[in-house]
């Protein structure tokens, strides 16, 4: 195993154990995410790492403001 090979598997075990995690990363979408790609490929793995998770995280903060917002109105109108 040369260099390349030892770094991409360093690199795809410590985001393996990142994603095996997910608890404490972040809201829904990012456990949902990250619990999709636990067997995927290593690829699809470190997209999800270096992409997905900040999308997924936009996701998880635009559903917690249309909850508060939802929140909000309904306690206005009651």
């Amino acid at each position: 195993m040369d260099a390349f090979e030892t770094l991409s598997v360093s690199r795809t075990q410590g985001e393996r154990l990142w994603a095996a995690q997910p608890s404490d990363k972040g809201g829904l979408e990012v456990q949902a995410g990250a619990r999709i790609v636990w067997e995927a490929w290593r690829t699809l793995l470190h997209v999800f790492i270096a992409v997905g998770q900040y999308l997924t995280q936009r996701d998880d903060y635009l559903a917690a403001t249309y909850e508060a917002e939802v929140q909000q109105l309904v306690a206005q109108a009651g």
